[in-house]
């Protein structure tokens, strides 16, 4: 396409990217004839998320939206055309089960639960679904006992078929029984004599058995301190055996009939994530070097069958675990395990891609012809699967793919990018430059359509958070249609670079733990040097470079501010200014990538040169904080620091608080806020026009 035809392109406003539809996951039936997926939509008038389930026809070619409201999640196929869903249900005001019949009506409600159902798994002629309900009944004030709060999940079993006649009589069966009717439901946490946390829950494919992934407080300090059970279940005798105590008066006084609990001796940071097809082995996520943030965690499978009488032996169990991901120095996304292998998806750089594994640790990498796979996958037993995947020239897309005699075939089942191929995106590609170091970094980069290689651009870093996480080679991710101003930057002459500075995920273990004690020290050297290699090619304004991230983006970018001179402005988000600022406010606080213990004087030196705010004496750029009130992960008290530092010093400074906001920013509007006052504040710094942060946006 010629520049003058890209010219004519739509330039989308800030608010637009508001109206972009997006994918979330998907699920193909048993046959392979439908998939079910949800279409994400934000509504900035209603100020709310939401998706909506829709379905593909594969034979007829034809797609509907089974939903009527934007609220669903966690779809399930129990057969080729009758589907599960989550969503809200306005009587209960919160998210229950509701049952699709021949994909026709509204959805049959199941649960009239007083919590919201988390998620649930199809079980035995019904479902495993886990809640978190209130803990106790504080009735003399609102107040939370900090790091000591007990967990609050329950996890229930429902009968379908039971549920149906119930409902059909009366209007709730979690109230008192006014019927003669069987019990359909029951709860599986009353097993246990302490309350705890379960993280989440694995199903066996056999239907024997649920195992799960527990901490003993909910707090994401605890969260890698897990304990695990499987819980045997024959649900029919469970129900059968509540019937007898109905109809005879009697008061249950021992639940241990409700099934067969065995703890298992996992590593504390495991998590179980599937079950073989058997049933005879589970695979896991663990850190098998060390339990450090920095490590990668790799996928191990263990032999339950072969163990069975040694499940609480440590050492038996630790000696029994094989590491199937030995051949992959990657990080491990998400997987699944069926009859026709393990497929795990893991980023490769700023590409994620989907491989089959064998049990013996053998792999192949799935060629999905320049797609890459944004998380959600599934595959039926026939080894068809449906994802959702972008590229750099596709906005985020379902896709079904089939085996043919040589290969795979695909289908693309929804059109996003046709139906906005009007508007400007820009160019994205996958650039490579040396860091100070030495080290390879690579980064994505958006130029303007209209591109003149002969002329001076300014240039954006957009700094992804994590550490442990990529930015993808797509033409739109996810963040740049509710918090980075990419495309409207980039249609306005500004060169965006996101760089995957060392840390991230995709270069394997080693890159992982390259800035482990060299905090931001090192990530300034991957960015100054991205610099000098975009000036070097000739069409960067050294006079004007941005920076601006969010999280561990926010960090850097708060670093780059107050430790380098090259930058005209900076946008901060939830940042982490001093590590003891972090330690004490963070609920994650031994995430801290430094040596030593906290207060030690091993961390002293660590601490004064990876620290934004030590910067201060020098410091001279102009920052833009954005902070959520209620953060948990980097407290409010952070940006209080860097604001008041600032600001005494004189150098220009604008704090942002978003008052019912956490880590993230929580509803459409302060996300509105956040990305349009971004787009303000660097149109003003880098292109010279007016600063006005609140100027709305039509």
């Amino acid at each position: 396409m010629n520049n003058k035809s890209q010219q004519s392109k739509y330039k989308p406003t800030v608010k637009d990217m508001f109206t972009l539809p997006y994918t979330g996951y998907s699920t193909i039936n048993p046959s392979g004839t439908r998939v079910a997926y949800l279409r994400g939509i934000i509504d900035l008038k209603e100020n709310s998320f939401g998706a909506y389930c829709h379905i593909y026809d594969c034979d007829k070619k034809l797609d509907f939206q089974l939903t009527k409201d934007a609220y669903a999640s966690n779809i399930r196929w129990i057969d080729d055309d009758t589907l599960v869903i989550i969503k809200y249900s306005p009587k209960e005001g919160n998210r229950q089960i509701f049952l699709y019949d021949n994909l026709v009506g509204d959805g049959l409600q199941l649960t009239n639960h007083s919590s919201s159902i988390n998620n649930f798994e199809i079980f035995q002629e019904g479902f495993i679904f886990l809640t978190f309900e209130p803990a106790m009944n504080k009735k003399i004030g609102n107040f939370a006992h900090v790091e000591e709060e007990e967990g609050s999940s329950k996890l229930y079993y429902l009968n379908t078929k039971l549920a149906k006649k119930n409902i059909s009589l009366r209007s709730n069966f979690f109230e008192e029984e006014k019927e003669d009717l069987p019990k359909p439901y029951f709860e599986l946490t009353q097993l246990f004599d302490e309350s705890f946390h379960i993280d989440s829950f694995v199903v066996s494919p056999k239907e024997d058995s649920i195992y799960l992934n527990c901490r003993k407080k909910p707090d994401l300090h605890f969260q890698d301190t897990k304990f695990h059970y499987r819980i045997e279940l024959d649900a029919q005798k469970v129900l059968d055996r509540f019937e007898g105590y109905r109809k005879s008066g009697q008061d249950v006084q021992d639940y241990s009939f409700l099934g067969e609990v065995k703890k298992l001796a996992l590593p504390r940071d495991a998590n179980i994530l599937a079950v073989s097809p058997d049933g005879d082995k589970i695979l896991l996520k663990h850190k098998g070097r060390d339990y450090k943030d920095q490590t990668q965690g790799d996928l191990w499978i263990l032999n339950i069958a072969e163990n069975e009488d040694n499940l609480d032996d440590e050492t038996t169990i630790s000696d029994a675990l094989f590491c199937l991901t030995h051949k992959l120095d990657q990080e491990p996304a998400e997987v699944q395990w069926t009859k026709t292998g393990i497929y795990l998806s893991y980023w490769n750089e700023s590409i994620c891609e989907l491989a089959r594994f064998q049990e013996n640790g053998d792999f192949e990498v799935l060629d999905l012809q320049d797609l890459s796979i944004k998380y959600f996958f599934d595959f039926n037993d026939k080894g068809e699967f449906c994802f959702s995947a972008y590229s750099a020239n596709k906005l985020d897309e379902i896709y079904l793919a089939k085996k043919t005699d040589t290969n795979l075939k695909f289908e693309q089942l929804t059109n996003f990018t046709d139906q906005h191929s009007s508007w400007d995106f820009g160019t994205v590609e996958s650039i490579k430059w040396k860091s100070k170091d030495g080290e390879e970094i690579e980064g994505i980069l958006r130029k303007p359509s209209d591109f003149d290689p002969s002329k001076k651009y300014p240039l954006l870093f957009i700094i992804h958070g994590g550490p442990a996480a990529s930015s993808p080679l797509t033409l739109l991710e996810g963040s740049e249609t509710i918090y980075k101003p990419s495309i409207q930057m980039s249609n306005k002459g500004v060169i965006i670079l996101s760089p995957n500075y060392r840390g991230s995920t995709g270069k394997g273990q080693r890159f992982r733990e390259l800035n482990f004690d060299n905090l931001g020290v090192g990530d300034l050297w991957d960015i100054e040097s991205g610099i000098d290699y975009l000036v070097e090619q000739g069409f960067i304004d050294e006079t004007r470079i941005g920076c601006m991230g969010s999280s561990q983006g926010g960090y850097i970018s708060a670093f780059v501010g107050m430790h380098s001179s090259r930058f005209k402005a900076v946008s901060v988000g939830s940042c982490a200014a001093s590590w003891y600022t972090y330690y004490i406010t963070s609920d994650v606080r031994d995430s801290i990538l430094l040596a030593g213990e906290p207060f030690s004087k091993e961390r002293e030196a660590s601490i004064k040169k990876t620290a934004p705010i030590a910067g201060i004496e020098t410091a001279n750029t102009p920052m833009l904080l954005q902070h959520g009130a209620n953060d948990q992960r980097t407290g409010i008290a952070n940006a209080n620091e860097l604001f008041r530092a600032l600001k005494h010093k004189g150098v220009p400074v604008e704090f942002i608080k978003f008052n019912d906001a956490g880590h993230d920013y929580g509803t459409p509007r302060n996300y509105y806020a956040l990305m349009l006052q971004n787009y303000r504040w660097f149109s003003h710094y880098l292109l010279d026009e007016e600063l006005d942060l609140f100027k709305d946006d039509f």
